[in-house]
């Protein structure tokens, strides 16, 4: 949706069923990518290699949208990161 909207070729911010649709696809991954995080943290695997396709096709579906914010409580920061490695 994000490539289509980007071409030009349909704008679905203008349909709100469909801009809701898509705001709720969002924030679900959103949650998804935090919960793998927080597997990987449980599983003490964070100093290794953990971005895989599935996480690769994330952050480039929610390129397009960064207007959409992640939730607080979803949110990962440098801080958090950091902390929880070392």
């Amino acid at each position: 949706m994000g490539h289509l909207e980007r071409l030009g070729i349909k704008d679905i911010r203008e349909n709100p069923a469909t801009w809701e649709m898509l705001r709720k696809a969002v924030l679900y991954t959103d949650v998804r990518m935090y919960e793998d995080y927080e597997w990987i943290k449980k599983h003490g695997v964070l100093n290794k290699k953990n971005i895989g396709y599935i996480q690769a096709q994330y952050l480039y579906g929610r390129s397009y949208y960064l207007d959409i914010p992640v939730s607080d409580q979803h949110l990962i920061t440098g801080k958090d990161r950091h902390r929880s490695i070392g």
